[in-house]
């Protein structure tokens, strides 16, 4: 799917068996770069319903978010 810049794409997660899992994640699109997006439902302790959410680079498959997949770590002293 083509996104088009500053907008969220979000799919449901099975968490069945891992609860820590998001229940939503997809990415957005913003200003030109992917960002990775999840988010929790939640309940306050007042009862109401409210999401929240964690966004971060998006991961590579290396361990390392893609926005540092070029960097190095040496240090020159």
């Amino acid at each position: 799917m083509d996104m088009k810049d500053n907008t969220i794409m979000l799919f449901v997660n099975d968490k069945e068996g891992n609860e820590k899992r998001p229940d939503y994640s997809g990415k957005a699109l913003w200003n030109g770069e992917e960002i990775s997006v999840s988010i929790w439902k939640n309940v306050s302790k007042a009862g109401n319903n409210y999401l929240s959410g964690q966004l971060q680079p998006p991961y590579n498959g290396s361990g390392k978010s893609s926005s540092s997949a070029g960097v190095s770590d040496d240090v020159p002293f």
